[in-house]
């Protein structure tokens, strides 16, 4: 047909026809936002895809949002990656000042050189005058080569977020604040590289390092803050190369 390219592309995309806010997602989401603001509610965001991979502008509205209803959104969800990371939301106008996190839950299907992983989130229960706030959350993970072996899948407690990086909340500063403390404290990345591919991580070298760190503070493809502390001799364009290798389905 005429009206259709031939095999073996079947998948025709419209998206970049308008990628600002297809489909009126973003309208959308601020007409829910700003109800829930004005009924004194808290709002928790569900997604798969996480914000740093969005289309530019669409990435760039999203964040913007974020910002303005960072006192009403108190979780964002997502996954798309199968690993265990996160990212800090921080204001353009304050960029030490942290507004929001998103959190990429570990994935029960393995992908690439994964473990299989779950979490329970723990937030603040249903009563006058919660804050509806993200307490603390415990991976767990099962082996599976082991699982394999023994033809038996036997899922282990992983780690509690605030025990394990010793964190006082689950606050966007506190989590800013690990950030920076990755920076000096070799373990205490090495810890996070491991949960982040499920007790399976590979060697990480001052490259990998600081690009995994960028990441975790680039909530935007086309972010205009560029990361610093970057090892001599790498740019940013080395870490995005390296950060485009994170994105699975």
């Amino acid at each position: 047909s005429p009206h259709f390219p031939p095999p073996p592309l079947l998948l025709c995309s419209w998206l970049l026809i308008n990628s600002t806010d297809p489909a009126g997602q973003l309208k959308w989401l601020v007409e829910q936002l700003l109800q829930a603001e004005r009924d004194v509610d808290k709002v928790h965001i569900i997604g798969h895809i996480f914000p740093s991979s969005y289309m530019k502008e669409f990435g760039w509205n999203y964040h913007k949002i974020v910002t303005r209803f960072e006192s009403t959104i108190t979780g964002q969800f997502f996954g798309h990656t199968h690993q265990d990371s996160w990212q800090v939301f921080f204001d353009d106008s304050n960029r030490t000042r942290a507004t929001n996190v998103a959190y990429m839950g570990p994935a029960v299907t393995t992908y690439q050189g994964l473990n299989l992983g779950f979490r329970i989130y723990t937030m603040d229960g249903n009563y006058n005058g919660t804050s509806n706030a993200l307490l603390d959350h415990e991976s767990y993970w099962l082996n599976l080569t082991e699982a394999n072996l023994k033809d038996k899948a036997e899922w282990k407690f992983e780690y509690s977020a605030k025990e394990a990086y010793g964190l006082g909340s689950l606050q966007p500063q506190e989590w800013a604040r690990l950030i920076d403390r990755f920076k000096t404290d070799d373990a205490l990345f090495q810890k996070f590289w491991d949960y982040k591919y499920k007790m399976h991580a590979g060697p990480c070298d001052a490259g990998c390092r600081a690009s995994a760190i960028c990441g975790l503070q680039r909530t935007r493809t086309d972010s205009p803050f560029p990361c610093t502390d970057l090892p001599l001799g790498m740019t940013m364009d080395d870490v995005l190369r390296h950060l485009a290798k994170d994105i699975m389905c």
